[in-house]
């Protein structure tokens, strides 16, 4: 009874491993039909970007033809490039012994690469009509995008999701010189002399170009000094560049020029002075001497 018990117990741990096993090649076999067809979708599209090449190539040639038959003079680099076509050929300048040479090339892009396709087609121009001698068709070539990191910005690769290949996105205004940028002072104002900040390290808006160095800045742009007119009684105030100061402690203030020569300034009668002002503006006087 025991044996007929044990015989049972094995047959079914033998009957799971083989569900077992039956489930994990099931599912191998799944991910392998997968594959397959993803390399086989993958193949169908470098084949289909490989014909597309070729029949850009085709539409050059016919072009080329057209333009030789008008005139076998004619020759020079030619493109066309439209919403169907993008293709270039090259029609040889000399005729040698009654030929000219086409060279046309076809490139077919795609987010996955590119794909190239050449052909050099001689062409009897001796004839009439002109034919083609002989046609040789290159192998197409493919030429497949490697992703971020390889040191080459391209693809669909752009400086936000590709700093390593693209470099780091310039933005003007973020405190950080990048690109083309000469200059970048963490804002888009260009500072000026007369703003009232003395501005260093000061950048414009566009982070184009340097803004001088500021020694001082008042605010207000003029070049206060004594004979100015207005009275200076505080300080230290700024001339109309920033690139200086200049201590008021103005008793008075004058317009005009000396009064006898001799240091002493006529206006008419101001607040501070009913009468004359000193030539350096320290104290009214009474007498012009």
């Amino acid at each position: 009874m025991k044996n007929k018990i044990k015989k049972e117990k094995n047959k079914g741990a033998i009957a799971l491993i083989l569900v077992i096993m039956i489930t994990t090649l099931t599912v191998l076999s799944s991910i392998i039909v997968a594959m397959l067809n993803t390399n086989d979708k993958l193949a169908n599209y470098h084949i289909s970007e490989g014909q597309e090449a070729a029949i850009d190539i085709s539409t050059c040639i016919d072009d080329a033809l057209v333009r030789i038959a008008s005139s076998t003079a004619i020759s020079g680099s030619f493109n066309l490039l439209t919403s169907d076509v993008a293709c270039s050929s090259t029609i040889s300048t000399n005729i040698v012994a009654g030929f000219k040479t086409v060279t046309s090339t076809a490139t077919s892009t795609s987010d996955l690469g590119s794909w190239t396709k050449t052909a050099v087609v001689k062409i009897n121009v001796s004839s009439s009509p002109i034919s083609i001698d002989s046609f040789n068709e290159s192998k197409t070539s493919y030429k497949s995008y490697i992703w971020c990191g390889d040191g080459t910005c391209n693809g669909i690769e752009a400086c936000g999701d590709c700093s390593a290949d693209c470099g780091v996105c310039q933005v003007c205004g973020d405190g950080a010189t990048t690109g083309s940028e000469v200059c970048d002072d963490g804002n888009e104002v260009t500072e000026y002399c007369g703003d009232g900040t003395p501005d260093t390290d000061a950048c414009n808006a566009d982070c184009t170009a340097i803004v001088a160095d500021e020694t001082c800045d008042d605010g207000n742009g003029v070049n206060e000094s004594c004979g100015d007119g207005t009275r200076q009684a505080g300080g230290p105030y700024c001339n109309n560049t920033c690139s200086a100061t200049y201590v008021g402690g103005e008793g008075c203030d004058y317009t005009g020029g000396s009064c006898g020569g001799v240091g002493i300034a006529r206006t008419s009668p101001t607040a501070e002075c009913s009468t004359y002002c000193n030539t350096d503006c320290s104290a009214c006087t009474k007498y012009c001497l």
